[in-house]
């Protein structure tokens, strides 16, 4: 167990201090002060911000997860002891259950084939090192494990549940819960059932990117009648019902297509948040790294009339800064980023947002 701990506790030490030494390296390129930098550092220890909240969060997860490998390796190696070859899967019978895990209940195998198709919390289900599920020995049967383990109905709210609500209202109720905070959601009152769970859809997968960075997930959607098929202000996504599902007019025409909208917008909330108020003039860190790389790519382009290859995806990339880094990440989210720049690829693999889409 101490080796288990030990790694897992130094795998997340490490990425924490990576993520100190680059904002450190980030300040002192600004021209911020020594004193000014560990204050910095110290408002966030005693925040929970952006960086030591997630080493927090990240620490107990992986504590957790270290004592329940070590429990069950230490039950594998009395199995093999007593020379048990075949192994059943027994998963816990609630409503946290994933549906991977209830498809293996009462599955039986050997330890070489479970360390093959996957043992539990080991990633290979939905939910992850998150799984509760064990190992017992074939023949066992304590646990009822004679009956068949059925899926039992989720709450509305459940995370799993995105996109398959039966009523705009569900849906409404799902977003809230699922944002984390206070946020109102009225912008479901112009939607469809349909297009309600199309939108969940896609605010299940930028929150768990929103998680993976340590950044606020989108907080409210509310309904923008005027302007833009979509906006994005400070966690506050505006929506019309052009923005959230693919119409059949939008199909073989020269308009953005739903999922390009959502994850247009969600670009600005990355930049937004990602270090939020951390940079110079109020910018987040990222958007201070986001400012002079554009800026740079345009000198190159206005100055020496010399673009850079894939620099600007869209002409609509070249009006500011925000909107070329919005404009790069709807085509990086849609799985096109062999039509970004290299400097952009570089730019959010150095936030660690590479690794949080994938």
């Amino acid at each position: 167990m101490e080796i288990i701990l030990t790694n897992n506790i130094s795998t997340t030490a490490a990425g924490t201090a990576l993520t100190i030494e680059g904002l450190v390296g980030q300040l002192t390129a600004s021209g911020m002060s020594k004193s000014a930098i560990k204050q910095t550092l110290l408002s966030d220890l005693q925040a929970g911000g952006a960086i030591f909240g997630s080493f927090k969060n990240q620490l107990g997860a992986h504590t957790a997860n270290g004592i329940e490998r070590a429990g069950l390796f230490s039950t594998l190696q009395k199995y093999k002891d007593k020379g048990i070859k075949v192994l059943q899967w027994v998963t816990i019978s609630d409503n946290n259950s994933c549906d991977d895990c209830i498809d293996r209940h009462n599955e039986e195998g050997t330890l070489k084939y479970w360390q093959a198709a996957g043992l539990p919390a080991s990633g290979f289900s939905v939910c992850g090192a998150n799984c509760r599920c064990t190992l017992v020995a074939s023949g066992y049967k304590g646990e009822n494990l004679d009956k068949p383990l059925t899926k039992q109905a989720r709450s509305i709210t459940h995370p799993s549940m995105a996109g398959k609500h039966k009523s705009v209202a569900d849906a409404q109720k799902w977003a809230e819960k699922n944002s984390k905070g206070n946020g109102k959601f009225d912008g479901y009152k112009i939607l469809s059932t349909k297009e309600a769970n199309e939108l969940n859809i896609k605010l299940n997968t930028s929150n768990k990117v929103c998680d993976k960075l340590g950044i606020q997930r989108i907080k409210s959607v509310h309904e923008t009648k005027f302007g833009p098929d979509a906006t994005m202000q400070n966690g506050k996504l505006g929506i019309t019902r052009h923005a959230v599902e693919t119409t059949k007019s939008q199909i073989g025409k020269n308009v953005l297509t739903s999922d390009e909208i959502f994850w247009h917008e969600f670009g600005h909330h990355l930049h937004a948040q990602i270090g939020k108020n951390l940079g110079r003039e109020g910018l987040s860190l990222l958007e201070e790294k986001m400012v002079d790389l554009y800026n740079n790519l345009k000198y190159q382009m206005d100055v020496f009339r010399r673009e850079i290859l894939n620099s600007f995806p869209t002409n609509y990339s070249k009006t500011s800064a925000h909107e070329w880094f919005a404009e790069n990440m709807m085509y990086v989210s849609n799985g096109y980023s062999h039509k970004v720049s290299k400097e952009f690829m570089e730019l959010i693999d150095e936030f660690g947002i590479t690794d949080a889409i994938k």
